[in-house]
């Protein structure tokens, strides 16, 4: 699962409208700064799809300037993935 760190510039007139909207989205952690133009966020979507969906509805937000990747993490889903393609691996001998 993909987990991704976001810095979401904003509207200062439209702080509330913004963060009640992150606030409405399960897979957003909300981490207000004392500027008020800029907001971080953490993302915990279930996979690449659901992320970009996630950074997209962020995006079209009332308010919302633009939204900045800052940190992402997916290694579990390489290690996953990893793991299933060995245990799939046809070419080798049995």
């Amino acid at each position: 699962m993909p987990v991704s760190g976001i810095v979401i510039r904003i509207d200062p007139e439209q702080r509330d409208q913004v963060v009640a909207g992150l606030a409405a989205m399960a897979e957003v952690e909300l981490q207000p700064l004392p500027d008020n133009n800029i907001l971080v966020a953490v993302l915990d979507a279930a996979d690449f799809e659901r992320e970009n969906a996630l950074v997209r509805a962020i995006g079209d937000l009332p308010g919302v300037v633009s939204v900045s990747l800052s940190y992402h993490n997916f290694e579990d889903m390489a290690v996953g993935r990893s793991a299933r393609q060995e245990g799939s691996d046809l070419s080798r001998p049995k």
